[in-house]
């Protein structure tokens, strides 16, 4: 689970992903732990009643890492921030996602419950 004081610290941006019709889940090609981080996240989503909105994994630092940049099936892409690499595929998989689908007409804000992270 994520820290509260995080959660508190990101408090507004949380609110601000409830709008959201794509999240980018940035992560840091090759580090350990990422599927427990990447698992705090999705609860802290869910928490907030924000699960379902799409999310795309984005690996960055594949120069670092020696991994083949690009897709990485249909739900993520590796992409270094400083040499370029992927990051036409990573144009490209937010634009199938956003472009590529109906989006719906903007409605009130949603609601987020706070009190399971309190």
């Amino acid at each position: 689970a994520l820290p509260k004081e995080l959660i508190e610290a990101f408090r507004s941006t949380l609110e601000e992903v409830a709008d959201a019709d794509l999240l980018l889940h940035v992560l840091e090609d090759g580090r350990s732990g990422e599927s427990a981080r990447v698992a705090a996240v999705h609860e802290a989503l869910d928490a907030i009643g924000c699960a379902e909105i799409p999310c795309l994994i984005v690996r960055n630092k594949c120069d670092l890492s020696e991994r083949i940049p690009g897709r990485i099936g249909g739900h993520g892409v590796r992409v270094s921030a400083i040499t370029g690499v992927g990051l036409e595929d990573l144009r490209e998989m937010v634009q199938e996602r956003l472009i590529g689908r109906a989006l719906p007409k903007p409605t009130a804000a949603r609601s987020i419950d706070w009190s399971p992270l309190d």
